[in-house]
């Protein structure tokens, strides 16, 4: 049976039809045989998700309660095997929405803190947050930009064009090194980048804020005069 991939992908309706397949296809076994079968069924699932489980977790009693319901003394047809069964799945299937939402989140957040401090290395890729999140790269990239509100290359070039620009306002750095020194070796490439974001080159941003910055300082010694 496909349930276990089924409820990872929250999809009842599959679960629904699967099970269903799975009941006619035990036509001619007793009724007995089939709850020892679904039962069985049930318990695999639970071992399949008991990772996603914590000590205090309220779902997993949910679920062995649940559990203690599918048997063949407590259950009077086929419809009331399929009713508790699809309970079951029902709970096990939100519990693994829920989880992986967090979960989601958890590996967004994470990759975001890793940009803000290692932006500097030139090397910094997708496919390398998405192997430290045990996730594959397509995955990872729709999860960081559903969680951010950014695609990770974006995100990325805005946290080294904020350094730079601070770099730039705050040293006397030679551009080539402040390129080098978010993560950009390419200086041509970190010019055009710059460009494209303040509508003006690396240099001469410098010159013109610096020089706002210099036409500030008397109106701000005269107001401290006043």
């Amino acid at each position: 049976m496909k349930l276990a991939e089924h409820i990872r992908a929250n999809d009842l309706d599959a679960c629904s039809q699967e099970f269903d397949l799975a009941i006619s296809y035990m036509s001619n076994v007793s009724f007995n045989t089939a709850v020892t079968y679904f039962n069985h069924v049930m318990m695999s699932l639970l071992d399949d998700f008991s990772t996603t489980f914590t000590d205090d977790d309220t779902t997993y009693p949910l679920l062995m309660d649940k559990l203690n319901e599918i048997d063949r003394q407590q259950l009077p047809n086929v419809y009331m095997l399929r009713k508790r069964c699809m309970e079951f799945i029902t709970i096990l299937a939100h519990h693994q929405s829920i989880n992986r939402k967090y979960g989601n989140e958890l590996a967004a957040e994470t990759a975001k803190e890793y940009i803000d401090k290692n932006y500097a290395n030139p090397d910094l890729s997708l496919k390398m947050l998405a192997g430290m999140a045990g996730l594959s790269t397509a995955y990872f990239g729709k999860i960081f930009a559903t969680q951010t509100g950014y695609s990770f290359s974006d995100y990325l070039s805005n946290t080294r064009m904020k350094k730079a620009e601070q770099l730039l306002l705050e040293t006397k750095l030679p551009i080539n090194q402040i390129s080098e020194a978010i993560g950009i070796v390419n200086t041509n490439y970190f010019y055009s980048v710059f460009k494209k974001k303040y509508g003006m080159t690396p240099l001469a941003y410098r010159r013109t804020r610096s020089g706002e910055a210099e036409d500030a300082k008397p109106e701000a010694n005269d107001k401290e005069n006043t």
